[in-house]
C-alpha cells in the first residue's frame, strides 16, 4: 500500500474461483483454442436414473478420463455455500471458505475456538511534505463457537486493533472491540438472531445509498474492503425466506457511533495540524476556528433505531427495498451555534471560540428516516447495479 498525503493508490491482487452448478440434462463441449492442448472438457448428459451430472475430461491419445465416478456411477455435488449477491452476503460465523487459521483451531464435536484473522501492515506517505510519515495497522481476531442443537448457534468474538502513525503528531492506540457475538435459532423458513452482529444492507459497492444501519468503521478511510470497514453492533434481528424473496428485520438496541480515527490521525476528517475540513476548501476563518477550537464526535445515549429491508433474487433481475428510522454511525459536524452566533455579531475568531465553554465542532447523529431501493441485472456483459436512497434529517 502507498500512501499519498490526502488521496491514497491501493494495488489489490485478487484471484478466485467460479463455480458453476449445472442442471441435470445439460451438456456442453468446450474444445480448447489452445492449438498446443489437446484436452476437451466435456459435461455429459445424465444417464438415465442418475441426478448429477459426471465431468469428463477427453484427452486424445489416453481416452477419456472419468473424476469421481462411483461404483452406482453417481457422482456427489459437494455442498456449496453460494451468495448471489456478495454484498447481501452475511458475515456470520458459518463460512465455509478454508483458510491458514482453520489449521490452529481447536475443534471437538459442534465446538470450536481460535484465531479468525491476523493482519500486519505497513504503509509509507512519500511525500515529504506529508506530516505522517507512515500509517501502520495490526489486527486480531478470535471466536469460539457452538451449537449445541441442530437449530441452535451460538458464538462468542473479540477483536484487537492497534493503530500507529509515525511523524507530527504521530498516534499509537489499542483498541478492544467486541466481534459477531450472538444466539441463533434457525427455523425451517426463517431465524432470529440476538447480541452483536456486523450487518451490511445495499448493493453499491464502496457507500450504498441505503446502507444508513450499519455501524462504519472508518478508522483507516477506505483502505479495508467493505466488509472489513463494517463493526458488530447490538441487534435483534429476524430474516425470513420464502420463494426467492428474503424480509430482514432489525432493531438497533443500543446506539454506537462509527469506529473513527483518532483526533490526531492523519485519516481524521478535521486536521487540526493544518486547520483544514475534509471536503472544504481551506479558509483563514476556517483555518483559525480549526486549529484553536475543539472538537467532540460524542454520540448521543438510546437505540439506534430500526429497519426493514425486502429482497428479490429472480433470474431476470434482483431488487429490494427498504424503510429505516435510524442514527447514521458517521457523524457530519456542526459549528457550535454559539460561537456562530458571536462571528456574526463581529467578534473575532478567538472571542467566539471562548464564548461557549462546548466544543467548537459538535459531531452529530441525526435520527432519521431512510426510504430508498437498489436493483441489478447482467447485460452486455456487464453487471449492472443502481441504488437510490431519500434521507430525512442528514446533509
Amino acid at each position: 500500500t502507498l500512501y499519498c498525503q490526502s488521496r491514497h493508490l491501493v494495488l489489490v491482487l485478487t484471484t478466485g474461483l467460479l463455480f458453476i452448478s449445472l442442471p441435470p440434462g445439460t451438456s456442453t463441449a468446450a474444445p480448447s483454442t489452445d492449438p498446443a492442448s489437446d484436452e476437451v472438457l466435456i459435461i455429459e448428459d445424465t444417464p438415465t436414473g442418475i441426478e448429477q451430472d459426471i465431468l469428463i475430461i477427453e484427452e486424445e491419445k489416453s481416452g477419456p478420463i472419468i473424476l469421481e465416478e462411483p461404483k452406482n456411477g453417481a457422482v456427489e455435488e459437494p455442498s456449496l455455500d453460494i451468495a448471489i449477491d456478495p454484498q447481501q452476503a452475511e458475515m456470520s460465523s458459518t463460512d465455509s471458505t478454508t483458510t491458514w487459521t482453520d489449521h490452529i483451531r481447536y475443534k471437538q464435536d459442534n465446538f470450536s475456538l481460535g484465531m479468525d484473522k491476523a493482519w500486519l501492515e505497513y504503509g509509507n506517505f512519500y511525500r515529504s511534505q506529508s506530516s505522517v510519515d507512515t500509517s501502520n495497522y495490526g489486527h486480531l481476531a478470535v471466536s469460539a463457537e457452538w451449537s449445541p442443537a441442530s437449530a441452535w448457534d451460538t458464538r462468542l468474538a473479540a477483536r484487537v486493533d492497534w493503530y500507529k502513525e509515525t511523524g507530527e503528531p504521530g498516534t499509537n492506540e489499542v483498541e478492544l472491540d467486541y466481534g459477531d457475538s450472538f444466539v441463533r435459532y434457525r427455523g425451517e423458513s426463517y431465524r432470529v438472531t440476538a447480541g452483536t452482529q456486523k450487518v451490511i444492507w445495499g448493493r453499491i459497492d464502496e457507500i450504498p445509498p441505503t446502507d444508513r444501519i450499519s455501524r462504519a468503521d472508518i478508522s483507516r478511510g477506505v483502505l479495508a474492503p467493505l466488509t472489513d470497514r463494517r463493526r458488530a453492533m447490538p441487534v435483534l434481528r429476524f430474516e425470513g425466506f420464502q420463494d426467492g424473496y428474503k424480509l430482514d428485520a432489525l432493531w438497533l438496541a443500543d446506539f454506537r457511533k462509527a469506529a473513527l480515527p483518532e483526533q490526531d490521525s492523519i485519516w481524521y476528517p478535521i486536521n487540526q495540524t493544518k486547520g483544514t475540513i475534509q471536503g472544504f476548501e481551506s479558509t483563514p476563518l476556517q483555518s483559525t476556528l480549526v486549529q484553536l477550537g475543539s472538537i467532540s464526535d460524542s454520540a448521543p445515549d438510546g437505540d439506534g433505531g430500526f429497519g426493514l429491508r425486502l429482497s428479490n433474487t429472480g433470474q431476470q433481475f434482483d431488487y429490494a427495498v427498504t424503510v429505516q428510522r435510524a442514527r447514521q454511525s458517521t457523524p457530519y459536524f456542526q459549528l457550535n451555534p454559539i460561537v456562530r452566533d458571536s462571528l456574526l455579531a463581529g467578534d473575532d475568531p478567538v472571542s467566539a471560540i471562548d464564548s461557549s465553554s462546548e466544543a467548537t465542532f459538535q459531531g452529530q447523529y441525526p435520527r432519521t428516516w431512510v426510504a430508498g431501493g437498489d436493483f441489478g441485472f447482467e447485460a452486455m456483459s456487464a453487471t449492472w447495479r443502481f441504488e437510490a436512497a431519500w434521507i430525512s434529517d442528514t446533509p
